[in-house]
């Protein structure tokens, strides 16, 4: 079966919405017309009709190639170029790295004290445990004497 063939028994339409090529493109392969399509396009639609349909379209495929060769269209490139000027290229990524660090050193902040919750601070940080506070609280008092306990041969005295 060939191109001509299936459209016989296909319509364009049909074979549009099976094969997911637009008219337009069909159009241009059964016209032969190549300069409207590239050449991985052309070659790609014939191959997806060989695909879905069954026919041969070698013919078809050879003629296309020899077109692209002889007016030098299989030679398609793409040249990518960075807007870019070449001292902004390179050094200043530390810019960024400082951006990413300061991001961080926040969020860890808002995590350890942005909640209003002591206890999971108090969790988290050692210096805010009970027996530190405690300790502290203690040397900062001044406490009489007499509640002072001095431990002497495993007996506790009460100072007086």
């Amino acid at each position: 079966m060939q191109l001509n063939d299936l459209l016989q028994e296909h319509s364009l339409k049909s074979i549009s919405q099976r094969t997911n090529i637009s008219e337009e493109n069909l159009e241009a392969l059964l016209d032969e017309n190549y300069a409207s399509l590239t050449r991985v396009k052309t070659l790609g639609f014939y191959s997806i009709l060989e695909r879905e349909y069954g026919i041969d379209v070698t013919e078809l495929k050879k003629k296309a190639k020899a077109y692209y060769k002889e007016n030098r269209l299989d030679e398609e490139s793409v040249i990518i170029e960075s807007t870019l000027p070449e001292h902004e290229k390179s050094g200043k990524g530390w810019i960024g790295w400082s951006i990413v660090a300061i991001i961080v050193a926040a969020v860890v902040g808002w995590y350890l004290f942005g909640s209003p919750d002591l206890n999971r601070i108090k969790e988290k940080l050692p210096f805010f445990s009970a027996a530190y506070s405690q300790k502290t609280a203690q040397q900062n008092k001044k406490v009489p004497e007499s509640t002072l306990t001095e431990k002497v041969d495993g007996v506790t005295e009460t100072e007086e």
